[in-house]
């Protein structure tokens, strides 16, 4: 009896610890599986060096001179799911073509749309979390300009 038991034992921590880890492998796989970003227009206005792009898109830097300039009414006027643009820290992302490949759904970032959403972005719209490295570098390939 007492080796059935231990045996009995023994699956079932196997069992848990291989769920476990299954659920542990399955998240990583959905984080690192985030799309790349096709290219936009401002893309090509970045500084070829990746450092300096994830700089920029989280500091409110002065414009280089191939970075095009927007205004808060133009940035406005970008605030619907076909034509969704936002302000993060002062940078201007045109951000369309990635709503359906957001990890959170397209409807937390719709309900920015055409606004700043600096404070949504720095806290995961309240969750207080942050973004990854690899959420930030992913922005950055929505760059199209900054803000006036």
């Amino acid at each position: 009896m007492k080796k059935f038991i231990t045996a009995t034992l023994i699956f079932f921590f196997l069992a848990m610890g291989t769920m476990f880890l299954w659920g542990f492998i399955d998240k990583q796989s959905k984080e690192s599986s985030t799309p790349v970003p096709p290219t936009t227009a401002g893309s090509s206005n970045q500084n070829s060096s990746s450092s300096s792009s994830s700089t920029s898109s989280s500091s409110t830097a002065p414009p280089t001179p191939l970075e095009k300039t927007y205004s808060m009414s133009e940035l406005s006027s970008h605030n619907k799911a076909s034509d969704c643009w936002l302000d993060i820290s002062g940078n201007v992302y045109e951000v369309t073509s990635y709503l359906d490949y957001h990890p959170g759904g397209a409807d937390i970032i719709i309900m920015f749309c055409g606004q700043d959403a600096t404070k949504a972005y720095n806290t995961k719209g309240g969750n207080r979390g942050s973004h990854s490295s690899r959420a930030n570098a992913t922005l950055a390939g929505y760059k199209i300009g900054v803000i006036k």
